[in-house]
């Protein structure tokens, strides 16, 4: 029987029948639910027998961090900006976050663009009309940073705010 087809009582009766360490067959079967079905399946199933949650978690986290996990995480990252876009029907606040977070893992991985590369990619991803004004203001400006032009993108959401409220 596969593994993964086994029931979770199955599974729970042999952490129960583990000789180890009941934290480490704990943390086994958390693994175990947590990559159920998922790309890094097979290095938990690798230690069923002894269901020791540490042997489980070192070669998952070489499976992670290792270079074919990274590329792909790494083409994730260069694909998103195209699917980061503000449209007339978007929030400008989630917007900005999930610029800023896809920011924060560019430079948690070590591939950080440039500071006007950032800034053409966030403006580039202004398509709602409402922000015309704003998105040519910051284009005008010479020498404005990515988070001045968030900044002036959340001012502006704010108008749009006030103005539906007072309607």
């Amino acid at each position: 029987m596969n593994p993964k087809d086994q029931p979770p009582t199955a599974v729970l009766a042999l952490v129960e029948g583990c000789n180890l360490f009941p934290a480490m067959c704990l943390i086994w079967q958390k693994l175990f639910h947590c990559t159920n079905g998922g790309g890094a399946s097979h290095i938990i199933h690798r230690h069923m027998q002894e269901a020791d949650g540490h042997a489980a978690w070192q070669p998952l986290l070489a499976w992670y961090e290792g270079p074919d996990m990274s590329g792909e995480i790494s083409k994730t990252l260069q694909t998103k900006p195209w699917s980061l876009c503000l449209q007339s029907t978007g929030n400008a606040n989630k917007h900005t976050i999930d610029f800023t977070l896809y920011m924060d893992q560019l430079r948690e991985l070590g591939r950080e663009e440039r500071e006007e590369t950032l800034t053409d990619l966030f403006l580039d991803s202004i398509l709602d009309p409402r922000y015309e004004v704003t998105f040519a203001n910051c284009c005008l400006r010479e020498h404005i940073t990515i988070h001045e032009c968030i900044k002036a993108i959340r001012k502006h959401e704010n108008v749009i705010i006030r103005e539906n409220l007072s309607e």
